[in-house]
């Protein structure tokens, strides 16, 4: 189908054809035409409402203790059989640790390699995405970080007191959290993204509840 042919599908008239260019560029044109959320292109990504598909995934060694997010993008393709960009951003909406652990944070980071590898060869410092500041027992507010383009996140302690001080550990039993993630779908070629924004509650010794707090179809790419 040419591009003529395209817009009188979408009930353009061929005066408006001359003109379009500017207007309705043809990615925009081809995505509309074949399918998908609104001029975004994207099927069978998560709609508004609805919880984005992930699950905790963990390691041989430490399977009760792991705080690791995975999302789960099988489900979602473009309209033009091109496959979508995923990317995410996460943020510390509020964190409660118990009194006795003393001065400590919680931070997020991406996940490289296979999940065996043990954590220092793993998840180097320098992948941390969102971090709280050190507090004894509570905060919240914290901003989006970076972004990042793989599926799989863990949540880590980052101590600074005593003898584990500058250490890694994993988050307790005691620990109750919210954390924030923004996902964003993108086609290849399309102007506009789906763009989520998802919350993760729990404490770390239990499976995270999740729930959709906002999302926009028409999100500039």
């Amino acid at each position: 189908m040419d591009r003529r042919e395209a817009l009188k599908k979408l009930g353009v008239g061929t005066a408006i054809a001359v003109s379009a260019p500017a207007l309705l560029p043809s990615t925009r044109v081809a995505y509309a035409a074949s399918g998908g959320i609104g001029q975004t292109g994207l099927v069978g990504v998560p709609l508004a409402g609805d919880p984005v598909p992930w699950n905790r995934t963990y390691d041989a060694a430490n399977s009760w203790r792991e705080v690791k997010f995975h999302f789960d993008n099988s489900s979602v393709s473009c309209a033009d059989g091109s496959a979508p960009e995923f990317s995410v951003q996460w943020r510390i909406v509020s964190v409660s640790f118990a009194k006795r652990n003393g001065w400590k944070r919680i931070r997020m980071t991406s996940v490289r390699g296979d999940a065996n590898v043990p954590y220092h060869q793993s998840y180097p410092a320098g992948y941390e995405l969102a971090s709280s500041p050190l507090v004894k027992t509570t905060y919240s507010g914290g901003g989006y970080g970076a972004v990042a383009y793989s599926t799989t996140f863990l949540m880590r302690n980052r101590y600074e007191w005593g003898e584990k001080k500058d250490q890694d550990g994993y988050v307790d039993g005691s620990t109750s959290y919210v954390v924030g993630a923004r996902c964003r779908w993108h086609c290849p070629g399309a102007s506009t993204d789906v763009v989520a924004e998802y919350q993760f509650s729990g404490s770390a010794l239990g499976t995270p509840s999740t729930v959709n707090v906002s999302w926009d179809d028409q999100a500039p790419a």
